[in-house]
């Protein structure tokens, strides 16, 4: 009965107070079987101590719950646990002790170490529809959602534990989804909102940047350098905790999701399966990928290398938008590997402009993947349109060589910049 309500307590992660109630059910239990006056007043002491111990006000700090209480609660468990050794007990009893002391133990170790949001970030809660995992980057499933302020300054709360909003919500991204226990999240609101500040919209992510102890600091560097060498569009973030389903995931960036819209990538949307010839010239919005995914055109890069351009915008291609984006993405291609580097042909293709900027960024922050993948560029509608680099994105290799060398040297094969690099007109 005891452990049971333990992993109660643990599971529906119950208030201060009633961290007691076991012990003192315990407590009580073990003195009325125990006639040792050492024991039963080491009983008496640990009782005191539980109904005294104000967990909330003094042993808990603005950010998070301090340990030191709990090592002075188990110091005493095991005190108890001592006395409890020396007296005249029953086979039984000695077993019950055994298996009491464990649970006792358990129950602290855990609790202890149990993360809780700190009280200085804003909280995002997310239920899904039932509790269900989310197990899935194809298919979204229904949640509620819920910001907390925590009356940080600069953030609002949106809805509330009482009524709730509601999202879909689904897995995102590659190595980071498959890779580590703490999951990226695609979020899709069923209403626009103003989410931490940033611009009313319905597509966000909750990026976990769980690649090690520098994953907060790599894309928040290599966004604010975009800002200021003023890219179109840096996606905006904002540091938060998340609760999914009850359980502290701990610390995320919410970040804007790449997409075209008006206060984003400003482009003209182009319909799915559009077969205008005028309207398939753009807008775009292209990823140059290293994964190979069902919404793809791939070519052989001049060096020899599969290229892949995952397109997010349109989504659904006509044979005419394939045909016209495999050719754009070809003949860009052969201009870059001609011989002549004096040639501007290369430039037709795209903004020289855009993409020194977009390659500044990368240098800065020593990305050695950043033109091999999660790499993106848009295209405005226009015979004489260009491709133009951006916006940032995945920063995830930034930060990690410890070499002076180019990024197109990297270990990851780098499309096109390496290239390009040979041209004086793009070393100028």
């Amino acid at each position: 009965f005891i452990v049971s309500m333990m992993a109660r307590f643990l599971s529906s992660r119950l208030s201060d107070t009633l961290i007691k109630a076991p012990f003192m059910l315990l407590l009580s239990l073990v003195t009325s079987c125990m006639p040792s006056k050492k024991l039963v007043l080491n009983t008496i002491k640990l009782q005191y101590f539980l109904l005294i111990t104000n967990f909330s006000d003094t042993y808990k700090s603005s950010n998070s719950r301090c340990l030191y209480s709990y090592l002075h609660y188990w110091a005493i468990l095991l005190n108890f646990a001592k006395e409890l050794h020396y007296c005249q007990l029953t086979n039984c009893l000695l077993n019950m002790r055994k298996l009491l002391l464990s649970a006792i133990m358990l129950f602290l170790f855990v609790h202890a170490f149990c993360a809780q949001p700190s009280g200085s970030l804003p909280v995002i809660y997310i239920n899904t529809d039932g509790g269900q995992d989310i197990t899935s980057k194809d298919y979204y499933i229904a949640a509620t959602y819920y910001v907390d302020a925590n009356g940080v300054e600069g953030y609002e709360n949106i809805g509330s534990a009482e009524a709730p909003l509601t999202l879909q919500i689904k897995g995102r991204g590659n190595y980071t989804w498959t890779s580590f226990d703490k999951k990226p999240y695609r979020l899709k609101l069923d209403a626009k909102a103003s989410l931490l500040g940033m611009k009313k919209n319905k597509h966000f992510a909750l990026l976990a940047n769980a690649d090690d102890d520098l994953g907060f600091l790599r894309n928040t560097v290599g966004f604010e350098v975009s800002r200021r060498l003023g890219l179109e569009y840096t996606p905006a973030q904002e540091p938060c905790e998340l609760v999914l389903n009850g359980e502290y995931m701990g610390l995320y960036f919410l970040t804007e999701h790449i997409r075209v819209d008006s206060d984003r990538v400003n482009v003209t949307e182009q319909m799915d399966n559009e077969t205008v010839a005028e309207n398939i010239t753009g807008g775009w919005l292209v990823e140059i990928d290293n994964y190979d995914e069902d919404a793809q055109v791939r070519i052989t890069d001049g060096n020899g290398e599969i290229m892949r351009f995952t397109y997010k915008s349109p989504e659904i291609l006509s044979q005419q938008q394939e045909e016209y984006l495999t050719n754009l993405v070809t003949s860009a291609n052969e201009a870059i590997f001609q011989e002549d580097k004096t040639s501007k042909d290369w430039q037709n293709y795209i903004d020289i402009d855009e993409l020194a900027k977009f390659y500044i960024v990368q240098e800065v922050t020593d990305n050695g993947e950043s033109f091999h993948g999660s790499c993106y560029w848009h295209k405005e509608r226009g015979e004489n349109t260009k491709m133009m680099f951006g916006p940032v994105w995945d920063f995830g290799n930034s930060f990690r060589r410890g070499t002076d060398s180019f990024i197109y040297y990297s270990n990851f094969h780098q499309h096109w910049i390496g290239e390009i690099a040979k041209y004086p007109d793009f070393q100028e």
